[in-house]
């Protein structure tokens, strides 16, 4: 088999979608031009020594000046190729350098995250609300199972749905799943609609490119990634006076175990203050609660005022009855006075003229 044929076997059985396959086919051609011989050959080799070819490509890389996340992006690339040839590699800290935190993307806030939900679709209203009110990662959110879901929220109390002993996909961490009053009432509405087994059966990158557009709709400027929803939600709940090891269970992060059974205890108060403070710090759309709230209360206003004049209405009717019949009985006795006074005087004659 030829060097092309080796790569592309790979990315047709496992990168199904063109965009991908050219990102892919890209980053791979990228190490295979590095190490200028062919690929065959690197898949004879043990897994250690193939282990020290990579680390040497990635420091190669970053002495040509390629940021750390290239970098990264490369071998993690190369690593999925040889996992595919069942060739693992053991790769410890400090081997590879670290992740560098990305710049020049827009940090959320209330206002934005509103605002692009405003022109979502369904199924994007449905998605940002439940990444706004979990914190979990959008690899996490894509595998949750719809029938669970389903369950939770039908089993929700005043909107508020929470999904217990859940563990993440990556790193097995266990969390507290929590679905905000907006998050339950797209979700059903998008599940009506969604066939699928999980809640969010979507690639990745659509969902980041269609973030990105939904932001330009609304008119928020600058770079989105969806990572950053979920950094807006733990910088929220540390305002809403969660601890670091409760704050973490929340949004599902790897916490010590004794910690865990810990908070395994504490499930019931996280959700209460979760419950709380979450239209101060984690409501999207606060201005809809209040408009919401203002309305229930005119309505109560109105319905008592209702209420009053029926009321009113009534004592009336009940008072021209009374009044009618205390007329009736005067009538009824101004005749009979009539006609007994008529009979003493006897028939009259008429004057001459």
């Amino acid at each position: 088999m030829t060097k092309k044929n080796v790569i592309e076997e790979w990315l047709n059985l496992y990168m199904n979608k063109p965009k991908t396959q050219r990102l892919y086919k890209h980053r791979i051609n990228r190490f295979l031009t590095w190490y200028n011989k062919d690929p065959k050959q690197l898949l004879k080799l043990d897994a250690k020594e193939v282990r020290n070819i990579v680390v040497k490509f990635a420091n190669d890389c970053l002495n040509k000046g390629i940021p750390n996340n290239s970098t990264l992006a490369y071998v993690s690339t190369v690593r999925l190729f040889l996992k595919e040839n069942d060739i693992i590699l053991n790769i410890t800290s400090g081997m590879l350098p670290e992740p560098e935190e990305a710049e020049g993307y827009k940090e959320f806030s209330n206002g934005d995250l509103g605002k692009i939900f405003e022109v979502a679709s369904v199924k994007y209203k449905a998605l940002i609300a439940t990444l706004a009110s979990s914190g979990w990662s959008i690899d996490d959110i894509q595998n949750l199972d719809k029938a669970e879901v389903q369950q939770a929220i039908k089993e929700s109390k005043n909107g508020f749905a929470f999904i217990e002993g859940k563990r993440r996909g990556k790193t097995k961490a266990q969390g507290l799943l929590c679905l905000s009053p907006l998050a339950t009432q797209w979700l059903q509405k998008w599940l009506k609609q969604n066939s699928e087994e999980k809640v969010f059966p979507m690639a990745q990158n659509s969902i980041a490119i269609m973030l990105q557009n939904l932001a330009k709709r609304s008119g928020i400027k600058g770079k989105t990634r969806i990572h950053n929803i979920r950094k807006w939600v733990v910088s929220s709940l540390i305002k809403m006076g969660f601890s670091t090891e409760q704050w973490k269970f929340i949004t599902a992060k790897k916490i010590p175990i004794s910690d865990k059974t810990y908070l395994q205890n504490l499930t019931e108060d996280i959700k209460q203050k979760y419950i709380e403070n979450y239209n101060q710090y984690l409501n999207i759309q606060p201005s809809k609660e209040v408009i919401v709230s203002e309305v229930v209360v005119s309505d109560k206003k109105a319905e008592a005022l209702l209420k009053a004049k029926d009321a009113e209405i009534k004592a009336l009717r009940e008072q021209i009855e009374t009044l009618s019949r205390t007329m009736s009985m005067v009538t009824t006795k101004l005749d009979l006075l009539m006609n007994d006074y008529t009979d003493r005087r006897g028939p009259q004659t008429e004057p001459k003229g």
